[in-house]
C-alpha cells in the first residue's frame, strides 16, 4: 500500500474529498480508520467524502500507509497558513439566514433544523 498516491480537497461544508486509484487494502484501511459516519463513498464522483470532524484521523491514517498526498485543502487556521474568506452566499440565502437569526458560517446541521423549528413555533404562536 505504500506510494498509493491520493489527492485531498476540501468542500465547501468543510469535510475533505479523497481521491485515490483502487486498491482494497486501502479502502479496508480507511474503513477501519474512519468511522461509517465519518466517510461516503461518492460513486458519481469516484470519491470518499471524509467529515470535517474526522480530518485529523485521515492525515493520521494517510501518514501511517506512506501514502503520496497532493494535498489541495486550503490553509486555515488551524494548520497555521493564511486564512481563507468563505466562499460568499448567494443573496436569497443571505436573506434566509438573517430572517430566521442564524449566523452565516452555522453549521450545516443548525441551518438545516431551523425551519422545522420555525413551523413549530409558528404553529404554536398561531394557537394561541
Amino acid at each position: 500500500m505504500a506510494g498509493i498516491r491520493v489527492r485531498l480537497t476540501l468542500d465547501p461544508d468543510g469535510a475533505v474529498w479523497l481521491e485515490s486509484p483502487f486498491n482494497q487494502d486501502f479502502v479496508d484501511g480507511l474503513k477501519r480508520a474512519i468511522d461509517y459516519s465519518g466517510r461516503q463513498w461518492d460513486p458519481g464522483c469516484k470519491k470518499w467524502l471524509v467529515s470535517a470532524l474526522y480530518a485529523d484521523v485521515l492525515d493520521a491514517f494517510l501518514r501511517t500507509v506512506g501514502a503520496q498526498v497532493q494535498d489541495d485543502r486550503a490553509p486555515t487556521d488551524r494548520t497555521g497558513g493564511a486564512l481563507v474568506a468563505p466562499p460568499p452566499l448567494p443573496t436569497d440565502l443571505r436573506e434566509a439566514f438573517d430572517a430566521l437569526f442564524v449566523a452565516y458560517n452555522a453549521p450545516l446541521c443548525v441551518a438545516i433544523g431551523v425551519p422545522a423549528l420555525w413551523k413549530r413555533l409558528n404553529r404554536h404562536h398561531t394557537r394561541l
